[in-house]
């Protein structure tokens, strides 16, 4: 059962990330995050993308044109798009869809369990800085209250290995501590590890990666939307993700943003 799953996770987590004692998980707030529901993400309206400070949404007419549309040779052709850095020094994280639409923001981490969702409006976003911008990053949280102050990847209970297609293994985007690994790389060695995380210059989105010493080979993740209980995770495949635990995802992006 996927509850079993997430209580394991709970009680790992806590005793070797955040060192605390381990409880009955039945009791506390963490059995409230167990009767979570939620309904898969919409892109935010027009109106409230405006009140943000973001663009609004292209009309889906206009979509259809484009891609209907051939591209010129001069379109085509290579050519170098300027970088977007450097960052201010506190952002925020948009959450997207695939065809770039705003779902919403990265939230603050929990008090309780000390994860991620996500939420409708920019008053109730997380802040995050960022101590580098160039190779392997740590994003910190501004809201944190532990001293795990870092956005991070919390492997599942099926382990860490995210370097095959054929696994449902995931992980939770919760609060971890800071790495002490120069950024060009980002070797695993434990459950919880913060500096999991690429910018790609041009678009500021943030990529996901998990070096695996085993294998030296570096496992790109997808970022999901469980709705089922109203979290982000990674996965290396969200569809064979839902289709093992029979819960509701949808894979985003997520993207930096200074909205201040």
């Amino acid at each position: 059962m996927r509850s079993s799953i997430l209580l394991l996770l709970y009680a790992a987590f806590t005793t070797a990330i955040l060192g605390k004692s381990i409880h009955n998980p039945n009791d506390g707030p963490f059995r409230d995050m167990l009767a979570t529901q939620t309904s898969p993400l919409k892109p935010l309206s027009n109106r409230a993308l405006l009140a943000a400070g973001l663009p609004p949404r292209t009309p889906q007419f206009a979509r259809r044109a484009l891609t209907r549309r051939v591209p010129s040779g001069v379109e085509l052709a290579p050519r170098q798009a300027p970088s977007l850095l450097p960052l201010p020094d506190i952002v925020q994280i948009l959450v997207k869809d695939d065809f770039g639409d705003t779902l919403g923001y990265v939230s603050p981490p929990s008090l309780t369990d000390y994860t991620f969702t996500v939420v409708q409006t920019i008053a109730q976003a997380g802040l995050f800085f960022i101590t580098s911008q160039t190779g392997y990053v740590n994003i910190g949280s501004v809201q944190s209250s532990s001293g795990a102050p870092f956005l991070g990847i919390v492997a599942g209970t099926a382990g860490d290995d995210f370097s095959s297609q054929d696994s449902s293994v995931w992980g939770y985007l919760a609060l971890a501590g800071g790495s002490s690994f120069p950024s060009t790389s980002n070797p695993r060695n434990a459950y919880a590890e913060s500096q999991v995380w690429l910018i790609d210059p041009f678009t500021l989105n943030l990529i996901p990666a998990w070096d695996d010493p085993r294998t030296s080979s570096r496992d790109f993740l997808n970022v999901i939307y469980d709705s089922t209980y109203d979290g982000l995770r990674v996965t290396p495949n969200p569809e064979l993700y839902a289709n093992t635990y029979g819960e509701q995802v949808q894979e985003v992006i997520l993207t930096l943003v200074s909205l201040n």
